[in-house]
């Protein structure tokens, strides 16, 4: 099953996971003005979706202003990998991936971007959590 796609007025959230049942170019076609997406319910993109992603973002109008929020962990890691992943979109905030040393839950935690990263704070079970990512890689996709 591929992604399911909310539309209400200029936010539009995507959630699932993200394949070649997606044609997400119909999408692009009828956006205007300022469009933010809200990625954080992504869980997955196969490589057809990151096919499917880089065909709906060429289509979007160049008089769009799109921006993405609340970029999920596999959302984020395309854009490490895929040059141009999201092409002219500003990227606002990402889901930061944080490890437990006492019972190795993966919590995210919300990061805004050009602001320092968020506190890593205690799990629920009160161990430690550590960024499980090296920083510097993690938020590559920024250069």
């Amino acid at each position: 099953m591929g992604a399911s796609v909310q539309r209400h007025d200029g936010h539009i959230a995507i959630a699932g996971t993200l394949t070649e049942d997606d044609d997400l170019i119909p999408l692009a076609g009828g956006l205007t003005g300022k469009v933010t997406i809200d990625l954080s319910g992504l869980r997955r993109i196969n490589s057809a979706g990151v096919r499917m992603w880089m065909l709906f973002v060429r289509a979007v109008p160049p008089s769009v202003e799109l921006t993405l929020e609340k970029c999920s962990v596999p959302f984020v890691n395309q854009m490490n990998l895929v040059r141009d992943f999201v092409g002219g979109a500003r990227v606002t905030s990402v889901y930061v991936p944080y490890l437990c040393t006492k019972c190795s839950k993966s919590p995210v935690r919300l990061a805004s971007l050009g602001e320092a990263m968020p506190e890593a704070g205690k799990c629920d079970c009160g161990g430690a959590l550590e960024m499980d990512a090296d920083e510097q890689h993690y938020l590559a996709f920024q250069r």
